[in-house]
């Protein structure tokens, strides 16, 4: 219970007591809205107060000045290549009062009605080839004017700091700028890096006086807010002068974009569409180049004009900090993962007219490097099994007289080479195992859950039967066994879920043909998958790794080269997969060099000295035998994994 003001029912339910608070309530408004407006009619009274003359004893009134009142606007869709000059140009105001231009939108604070009007005025006028809107947030944001400009009512007199708000930024966490020197932050910066000025400024005691514009130092603070705005421009000759597109329509493709600019000059190269490596499909975004700087800003121009349905983005193309000028992989092209490593471990400079094997040619990428790092009497011999890779290895046969292609599996190396040349000795051969990209980016090859073709699976499409085929007549416990072992999974239910759904289809006559109804088949199965990848890309491993035989080949590979290389030889391998570096130790452990800090040997060499002896001159007067040390192994470096993506797994061992 609450105590009752005289005059009020003690009955809750009296009618009459709730009617007396309402009109309380109202009364004390009231009052408080006159008390208002008669202060507001004395402070106008004393504004317009008689002064006495100096001479007459007239009274004169006192000459009216135009109050300066600060003025906050607020500029939409800016292009992302406009800067603060640019903006003051547009507008007609100083550069000083353009406060910030920033994620398309720019702060801008006059402090005159004349300026104000201009301003308002440009709404819905292009700037920089974009139609710019233009935001009155004077009242909003009149809390933060006291800093900079003489707010209405504020002549100086009053130093009292108005309560600052914080900016839209500020609020959802997103960058921000610093008071006191223009410097760009992260986010979770507290302190400005340029400076250390606090994030939210500094307090100040006395609002400084508005400086005019010929007072400001017009030195331009460089921008770094993140790491694309420290990358340089490109442009050369050689290179080009590129530019990025964006928000460009779905349907469009290289030749329509090339048509869109062909206003703006001479291109030097074909449009780069960046498409999705799924579909195929366009991702609305890619790369123009054009051969000079002038057609190059004309296509800057173009920003913001609209192309079909949609408005697009144009801008600078830049190269990344490290110096690198950033690539997209065109399907069915193929990038040779860690090449400078690759020729560097092999020692080809060391022995440039050696004689060399590639075991995976591909599409030639290390292949044509090795070629390049050989001297004039240098040879490289090259294997694969896929009759697309043969074409192009044909193709380079006729070109380097150097260069010996060989369809056959690398496995068969030392047989296939001794058939030539019965003491052949080799310098070093080189192995990149697994699938190459061309391989994996074609869909009739079967090898992607995402794409639509034939279940098929196989390197070497003339030979063998189909991963359809094999499905068909393979036991139920053989297939579980197959993806537990090459699926590389410790999950034992979901390898037999998988057999059991793919047998159960089969027995329906539901078994699928392509690939993609084929995944969704193991994916149902299979279940939930905390990977992010597709739920059946491992099965498609077991079953490619098996109908390929592709660790049996790795082990004989191997084998045969460590036969074929001479003293000092090297055999580089480029995995992809833990399954693989494990088949690589397993047969470097048979084959390692007696290590004489190994325990075994010291306690050998302690009990047994005369047979330790005896062993090791028996190898030393056979020339056959042989044993086998290890480099470090070596990763991609950072740069080579921002260029080439897929190169992220690669591990290079040297034998």
């Amino acid at each position: 219970t609450t105590k009752r003001k005289s005059g009020r029912s003690d009955d809750p339910f009296d009618g009459e007591g709730g009617k007396s608070a309402k009109k309380s309530k109202k009364e004390k408004k009231e009052k408080k809205t006159r008390e208002k407006r008669s202060d507001d009619e004395s402070e106008d009274r004393s504004n317009h107060k008689s002064f006495p003359a100096a001479a007459s004893g007239k009274t004169e009134t006192p000459p009216t000045t135009t109050k300066k009142r600060a003025f906050r606007l607020r500029l939409k869709g800016i292009a992302p290549n406009t800067d603060k000059a640019q903006v003051a140009q547009f507008l007609s105001v100083s550069e000083s009062c353009v406060r910030n231009v920033f994620h398309g939108e720019a702060i801008v604070m006059v402090d005159t009605e004349e300026a104000f009007q201009r301003c308002v005025e440009k709404d819905d006028e292009k700037l920089n080839g974009r139609f710019v809107k233009v935001t009155d947030e004077t009242n909003g944001a009149r809390s933060n004017l006291g800093r900079n400009f003489l707010t209405p009512g504020n002549n100086g007199e009053n130093n009292a700091e108005v309560k600052r708000k914080t900016t839209t930024n500020e609020r959802e966490g997103r960058d921000w700028t610093c008071e006191k020197c223009g410097g760009e932050n992260f986010a979770r910066r507290e302190t400005c890096y340029k400076c250390a000025a606090g994030k939210y400024g500094e307090q100040r005691e006395t609002p400084p006086v508005m400086k005019t514009s010929a007072s400001i130092n017009t030195a331009v603070i460089k921008k770094q807010s993140n790491a694309g705005d420290r990358m340089v421009a490109q442009g050369s000759e050689q290179e080009g002068y590129e530019v990025f597109v964006k928000y460009l329509p779905k349907n469009v493709d290289e030749s329509d974009i090339a048509d869109f600019f062909k206003r703006c000059g001479e291109l030097k190269e074909e449009v780069n569409l960046l498409r999705d490596q799924t579909t195929g499909s366009s991702k609305g975004a890619g790369f123009l180049t054009f051969r000079n700087a002038e057609s190059r800003e004309k296509a800057l121009a173009m920003d913001g004009e609209r192309f079909l349905d949609r408005t697009v983005s144009v801008t600078v193309a830049k190269k990344s900090p490290f110096g690198t000028r950033g690539t997209t992989q065109a399907l069915g092209t193929h990038t040779p993962a860690m090449l400078r490593e690759t020729i560097d471990s092999l020692g080809i400079a060391n022995d440039p007219n050696g004689i060399y094997i590639d075991g995976t040619f591909g599409r030639g990428g290390h292949a044509r490097g090795i070629l390049n790092a050989l001297g004039k009497n240098g040879q490289l011999h090259a294997f694969d099994l896929d009759p697309e890779a043969i074409t192009v290895g044909r193709a380079l046969e006729k070109e380097d007289s150097r260069f010996h292609m060989h369809h056959s599996p690398f496995g068969s190396m030392f047989k296939v080479m001794r058939e030539k040349d019965s003491k052949v000795k080799v310098s070093g051969v080189f192995l990149d195992l697994g699938i190459s990209s061309p391989q994996f980016d074609d869909k009739s090859r079967g090898f992607r859950p995402e794409q639509d073709g034939p279940l098929d699976l196989r390197f070497d499409v003339t030979s063998g039967v189909s991963a359809y085929d094999f499905l068909l007549k393979v036991s139920r416990n053989d297939l579980r066994d197959i993806i537990f072992k090459y699926g590389e999974t410790n999950d034992k239910l979901s390898a037999q879920r998988i057999a059991d759904a793919i047998v159960l289809a089969r027995d329906t006559n539901a078994l699928p043909k392509t690939t993609k109804a084929f995944a969704t088949l193991v994916a149902n199965a299979k279940g939930a998958e905390y990977q992010a990848m597709h739920p059946a890309k491992m099965t498609f491993q077991a079953l490619r790794i098996h109908l390929n035989e592709e660790f049996d080949e790795f082990r004989r590979g191997m084998e045969g080269a460590m036969k074929l290389l001479k003293e000092n030889g090297k055999l580089g391998v480029l995995t992809w997969k833990h399954s693989e570096c494990a088949i690589l130790i397993e047969y470097f452990r048979k084959v390692e060099k007696v290590r004489t800090n190994a325990p075994i040997f010291e306690w050998l060499k302690t009990n047994h000295e005369k047979s330790v002896t005896k062993l090791l001159e028996k190898d030393d007067d056979d020339d056959d035998a042989w044993a086998a040390e290890m480099d470090d192994c070596k990763r991609p470096a950072d740069i080579e994994m921002r260029t080439n993506s897929r190169s992220r797994s690669a591990i290079l061992h040297v034998l």
